[in-house]
């Protein structure tokens, strides 16, 4: 029987082949999607969402419309763009970091906390957030607050080392199995 370090150590690496071996599927699925090449994203096709329905999350008074993201037919791989509407009071999701964003904000005011500064913002400013810096919108106000983010997020394709990534015309089911 192996001893407790070796099974976690073994746990971990087979968590991990899991892991990047789904995220190999997963970005097959995006490079399809990414085939369509779509270049705009017209008002009405714009699909208003609560956030916490994407996060998998509470409701945290919310809503994003994803206006190009690889999933919507987008060849794009390290960027995405949106909108996103806070209710008054409510802040957007958790205090998080990525790669840069810009956010312009089309209508109320918020405070935007960037690292340690807090800063008011009203319609027709324009911040930006330097990668891997913590940050997120509060609604001040009692108004609904709009802004347009653009945000760079790494794209999977380039993190995955290729012998990881499925390729269809070699899958096999049986394979397929071992990292399930």
């Amino acid at each position: 029987m192996l001893d407790q370090t070796t099974t976690t150590y073994v746990e971990l690496e087979r968590k991990r082949h899991h892991l990047i071996w789904e995220l190999g599927k997963l970005e097959e699925e995006l490079d399809k999607r990414r085939e369509q090449e779509r270049k705009v994203t017209r008002s009405e096709e714009a699909e208003w969402v609560n956030s916490g329905s994407l996060h998998g999350t509470r409701d945290m008074g919310m809503r994003i419309a994803r206006l190009v993201t690889p999933e919507l037919g987008f060849k794009v791989y390290t960027m995405r763009a949106f909108l996103a509407e806070l209710a008054p009071g409510a802040q957007e999701g958790a205090y998080h970091s990525h790669g840069e964003a810009v956010k312009y904000y089309l209508s109320g005011e918020a405070e935007e906390i960037i690292g340690d500064e807090r800063i008011k913002v009203k319609a027709g400013d324009c911040s930006f957030i330097p990668a891997n810096t913590p940050h997120g919108t509060q609604n001040t106000s009692s108004k609904p607050a709009r802004f347009l983010a653009v945000v760079q997020y790494p794209g999977t394709s380039l993190q995955i080392p290729a012998y990881f990534k499925p390729r269809a015309d070699m899958r096999v089911e049986e394979a397929d199995e071992h990292f399930h």
